[in-house]
């Protein structure tokens, strides 16, 4: 019985470290939607010693806006897949699913108050599209190897590269 309760807090912590990952991992998709980028690097230029790396931050940037599109569907598919290792019900993991879907809008039209953002409907299906892939890569990930183990592959490899 010692070492089921045992267990049992062992996954518990790895549960919160992985509640803790898709927190930080929403409120990094909450302030980049909403943060204008070039207000970004205006900040940064009274500062002699970061000028320069604005500049070749603003030139990355800007390189990758091609890739707008693929980078809203990574974002939202890594942020809910890691949502959907945290959590032990599925209800739950729809629950999470459905929050960020209404997120990925919200935050569409709250760019359209954002001087230099605008809403884009293919960026939120982009958002859509990779919470749906999440969903789908879980569930044959859960099928085929077991919770725990998978739980605890996912927070080992988390804690040795973070």
């Amino acid at each position: 019985m010692l070492a089921a309760f045992r267990e049992l807090r062992e996954a518990s912590s790895e549960r919160s470290i992985l509640k803790g990952l898709w927190s930080i991992g929403i409120l990094t998709i909450i302030v980049f939607s909403i943060i204008y980028i070039d207000r970004l690097f205006e900040l940064v230029r009274g500062f002699d010693q970061l000028r320069a790396f604005a500049r070749q931050m603003k030139q990355l940037i800007t390189q990758f806006a091609e890739l707008d599109k693929a980078v809203h569907f990574s974002a939202y598919a890594v942020v809910a897949l890691i949502g959907f290792f945290a959590v032990s019900k599925r209800k739950y993991r729809v629950r999470i699913a459905a929050g960020m879907i209404a997120l990925g809008i919200v935050l569409e039209i709250v760019q359209l108050m954002v001087p230099g953002r605008k809403f884009e409907f293919y960026d939120w299906f982009a958002d859509v599209l990779g919470i749906g892939v999440a969903y789908f890569l879980f569930s044959v990930i859960h099928i085929i190897w077991q919770p725990k183990k998978l739980n605890q592959l996912f927070v080992s490899l988390f804690k040795k590269y973070l």
